[in-house]
């Protein structure tokens, strides 16, 4: 709260966007994704964090003359509920037989080094296979970052509303939930504020512990096709101080 000489007023930091109407709170299961520099699954019953020690691959670009280049990204990261390794290998390129640009992400388990599962799709629709289950996204809306002033008991309240959006998701064709991106409310220097991003899974109903490992799974293969396609489109390698690239990048 701060105290100036002509008005009280209080800042009010909000983890969801201002535009998403829903309420956690009536989800009849959920689990949580943060990203803040490094991932982590909140336990909803303990509030622990738990990391996912996920490894982030350089982006690795081979650009040779009068050819197409391809992009290629390889990561990991462990399940935070069954402890389970995993790679994720992403890449991009352009098919000219199809004429269209060309996303690659396969799950790869780290124990025997075989593919257990794949994505189809684009970020706006997108679906996730692992093992014999499937995990349909379909992105809802999205929602830019707000401050709104409002009057509340004669005192003037700031509210802070995170950029983020929503999907709906899907396991083996029936709606299961949604899933809300937002920012985690930190405290820095004794402030709140929001920092990184939050996935916040709103299950229409009760699931078992490891069909949320799955989906957990599905989800960080469908966020590195979101960066592959963000990388491919946006960021220029030639410039190495470009926001939009990766922390590290290889041109060969």
């Amino acid at each position: 709260m701060i105290l100036t000489q002509s008005c009280l007023y209080k800042n009010v930091i909000n983890q969801y966007p201002y535009g998403y109407s829903g309420n956690p709170a009536e989800a009849a299961d959920m689990i949580e994704i943060q990203r803040i520099s490094e991932y982590f699954y909140i336990d909803q019953k303990s509030g622990e964090r738990v990391s996912l020690d996920y490894s982030n691959g350089a982006l690795q670009i081979l650009s040779e003359l009068l050819k197409t280049s391809e992009w290629s990204k390889h990561d990991s990261f462990q399940n935070p509920i069954t402890q389970q390794s995993y790679k994720i290998r992403a890449s991009a390129s352009y098919n000219p037989e199809f004429n269209a640009d060309e996303f690659l992400v396969n799950l790869i388990g780290t124990e025997a080094d075989t593919t257990i599962g794949f994505i189809e799709g684009l970020v706006e629709d997108a679906t996730v296979y692992v093992r014999d289950v499937s995990f349909r996204f379909t992105a809802l809306e999205y929602w830019e970052p707000k401050v709104k002033k409002e009057k509340v008991a004669g005192e003037n309240v700031w509210n802070h509303y995170p950029f983020g959006g929503s999907w709906s998701f899907e396991i083996n064709g029936s709606i299961a939930g949604e899933v809300v991106q937002g920012s985690p409310v930190v405290k820095k220097f004794g402030v709140e504020t929001n920092s990184g991003e939050s996935f916040t899974f709103l299950f229409i109903e009760e699931t078992e512990r490891s069909m949320k490992a799955y989906l957990i799974n599905a989800w960080m293969v469908y966020l590195a096709l979101s960066d592959m396609e963000y990388y491919y489109y946006e960021c220029d390698y030639s410039d190495p101080y470009d926001q939009d690239c990766p922390g590290s990048v290889i041109v060969r």
